[in-house]
């Protein structure tokens, strides 16, 4: 079997891992270090994110955050997915690294699902997204809405009103 080198996400990384996160089709916001340190400095997380390197080069990221009850979160919400140099999913000895209950997310903008058969403490809850045409008038984006979602809306400028 061979072993996986394992590299913690240290200071002198982050412009590489970035640099990683920002030509990866996969990468968003979440898996960036300033996102990272934000959780740190704000929720008091424990950052034990880390990567699978090969010499200089990335092959895998895993922005790993540990809250201080422990849990495997951002805040209470899944962690981003691992990203691998592929484009798809890490290797599967990779998932098995941190231990315990996770949840993540994936990018909405992404067309494939990471798979977490055989991962049982693992779960995708990728959230579901659509994106609009911001270029469409009013009327043409609440045509294309659902039909309870008109109601939502109005109860919703008159709750806080309408924010032009």
């Amino acid at each position: 079997m061979r072993i996986i080198p394992i590299t913690p996400l240290t200071p002198d990384l982050a412009s590489a891992w970035d640099a990683f996160v920002d030509e990866h089709p996969g990468g968003w916001w979440w898996h960036r270090t300033e996102w990272l340190a934000y959780q740190v400095a704000h929720a008091g997380a424990r950052d034990a994110s880390f990567a699978v390197m090969e010499g200089d080069r990335f092959r895998t990221i895993c922005p790993l955050l540990i809250q201080p009850d422990g849990r495997f979160a951002m805040e209470g919400y899944p962690l981003p997915w691992p990203l691998d140099e592929t484009g798809y999913y890490p290797e599967r000895r990779v998932w098995a690294l941190p231990t315990g209950p996770i949840s993540f997310r994936g990018s909405p903008l992404m067309d494939y699902v990471y798979p977490t058969n055989g991962m049982e403490d693992w779960r995708d809850i990728s959230w579901p997204s659509r994106v609009l045409d911001l270029t469409q008038s009013e009327a043409e984006l609440h045509a294309g809405v659902r039909k309870s979602y008109p109601h939502l809306i109005n109860r919703g400028r008159q709750t806080w009103g309408r924010r032009d």
